[in-house]
């Protein structure tokens, strides 16, 4: 396969700058005797040994794009034919990509819970944020683009109140999670197989956290979160999915838009304030049993 890389004509996929996809700019089209397939140049080995590993311990699934090899930083799959997802797809599709979301979220991963949002909280509160690669290339096309601090010490407060409230009473675990559930992250074959093409974004999350984004954006009506739901439950189970259990993720959801808002996408953040506001009025009454976990 490795000839493919040699011989063919490679191409950067340019990311759309509507949903921010391929912000990494590892994902190149390949061109071989009429034949297409998807290499990711990562810039480390390490990366590309991650997908590699990830694609290898979901193989047996069939919902990424076949592992082709790796090949030093280049890792090279098969090429989907067929479209994206867009917002309005058949219940089919959304089933499809629940049961996804339901076998990667089966890989459990050791750590700690809270280190990812008390770190994004830390940067709302300080104006010292920290910036991925992804979010430095993101920035360069956002002009005029000014950090400020957001949080008071006063809301930081009141959200790790109700932020430690619920992780104390709901203990939840991390796992491999769709990081990003959108549309633009999945592909649909002429046969109506749904893939999900954005492998980077399995990522340890807490579990479920998927199911933030997709009910807030994707998936707003019943029937389409009933879809998703029933796909997700014919591989695993959603008996962990309270109404607590989906308020804890969506505060986790909330903070990291806030903070996507203010230092990448320069966007209005009130409205996911406001959402914010409300689940916490609604725990605020509350009393923990346990001592803050931060």
């Amino acid at each position: 396969m490795k000839h493919i890389l040699k011989e063919g004509q490679i191409t950067l996929l340019l990311p759309d700058e509507e949903t921010g996809g391929g912000l990494s700019g590892e994902v190149h089209l390949v061109t071989y005797n009429n034949k297409k397939y998807v290499v990711r140049r990562c810039s480390k080995v390490s990366i590309a040994k991650r997908y590699e590993e990830i694609s290898k311990k979901f193989g047996k699934y069939n919902f990424l794009p076949k592992f082709l090899g790796r090949f030093g930083k280049d890792v090279l799959f098969e090429y989907i034919e067929g479209r994206d997802l867009t917002k309005i797809e058949s219940l089919n599709s959304l089933e499809q990509m629940g049961r996804i979301a339901g076998y990667i979220n089966k890989i459990k991963i050791k750590g700690n819970v809270s280190k990812r949002f008390n770190q994004q909280l830390r940067e709302l509160r300080t104006g010292v944020y920290r910036l991925t690669t992804k979010e430095r290339i993101k920035l360069k096309r956002v002009k005029n683009r000014k950090f400020k601090v957001f949080l008071q010490k006063e809301q930081v407060k009141k959200i790790n109140k109700v932020y430690n409230l619920l992780k104390n009473k709901l203990n939840p675990s991390l796992a491999l999670d769709i990081n990003d559930v959108s549309p633009n992250n999945f592909r649909i074959d002429k046969n109506g197989k749904v893939y999900l093409v954005d492998i980077e974004g399995i990522k340890p999350r807490i579990k479920g956290f998927g199911f933030a984004k997709f009910y807030l954006k994707f998936g707003k009506t019943s029937k389409r979160r009933n879809a998703y739901l029933k796909g997700y439950n014919s591989v695993n189970s959603t008996k962990y999915l309270t109404e607590e259990y989906l308020d804890f993720i969506y505060i986790n959801f909330f903070i990291q838009r806030i903070l996507y808002n203010i230092k990448i996408f320069n966007k209005d953040y009130k409205k996911t304030l406001k959402r914010l506001n409300k689940i916490l009025e609604k725990y605020s009454h509350q009393k923990s049993k346990h001592k803050k976990d931060m």
